[in-house]
């Protein structure tokens, strides 16, 4: 099944910008690879090759890392433009570069694809800082059990404060850092194609959008326990950075 990957790399990343100020967030790089081709590589060695990227603040930065400066200065009048390449294990890879304004919300964002994804009666959203082990098979599949129009993919990350359980005033435990045993939005969505019927150009995906398909119980959660990490802060750079350092990876 051809099922598009849609991205959301359009916000200004002010949490980390002052550490990296001559680049957008999703082309900050993680041990020597940015962090939007981690991302798009997750999909890609999973088979998932043909990539919609909602650009936004320095979304010329992005287009000129992958297709060059010509496709840059095309960018600067153009709202839709496509590049293709091939990578090392000889699949053929689709970008396509949306330009979807600069203050543009979430949700806003998504709904100008409504278009471009017709075709499609299920696609996968993510956004550019937060990369997972998870297996999309598996999310793919219990998407289309639950029949319903979206699925979230839940996690439980680690705390970044130590946790003390006391009883009476006296320290009974302390576990240092440990996993949140409360669910959160990881990101690595599923939609099918009505998912365009309830977005509104000047909303908030994971507010509005996401509040309206819980009330007419059309959202379900993928609870996924693979390793999961985001790149917010610099801190969040940092633990991202000494995971890649650890970890062979394979050539996209």
């Amino acid at each position: 099944m051809n099922i598009p990957v849609v991205i959301l790399c359009g916000g200004k990343g002010f949490r980390i910008r002052a550490d990296f100020p001559e680049v957008p967030k999703p082309l900050i790089e993680v041990a020597g690879k940015t962090i939007l081709e981690r991302v798009m590589n997750l999909y890609i060695q999973q088979g998932y090759c043909e990539f919609y990227l909602c650009l936004g603040f320095e979304g010329e930065k992005i287009v000129r890392h992958f297709g060059g400066e010509l496709l840059a200065e095309d960018y600067k009048s153009s709202t839709h433009l496509t590049f293709q390449y091939t990578n090392h294990q000889t699949q053929n890879i689709t970008i396509h570069f949306i330009n979807t304004g600069l203050e543009t919300q979430t949700g806003g964002r998504l709904k100008q694809l409504n278009p471009l994804l017709k075709e499609y009666p299920i696609f996968f959203l993510t956004y550019a800082d937060a990369i997972s082990a998870i297996n999309l098979q598996e999310l793919l599949k219990f998407h289309l059990y639950s029949k319903r129009i979206a699925t979230v993919t839940a996690v439980r990350p680690q705390l970044n404060f130590g946790f003390l359980k006391i009883q009476n005033g006296e320290v009974m435990q302390f576990q240092e850092k440990p996993i949140s045993p409360d669910w959160i939005n990881g990101g690595f969505f599923v939609f099918n194609y009505e998912i365009f019927q309830y977005l509104k150009e000047d909303e908030i995906l994971e507010i509005e959008t996401v509040q309206n398909l819980i009330n007419i119980k059309q959202l379900n959660a993928f609870q996924s326990t693979d390793l999961w990490l985001c790149m917010d802060t610099y801190k969040d750079y940092v633990e991202m950075t000494k995971h890649f350092n650890r970890v062979h990876e394979p050539s996209a």
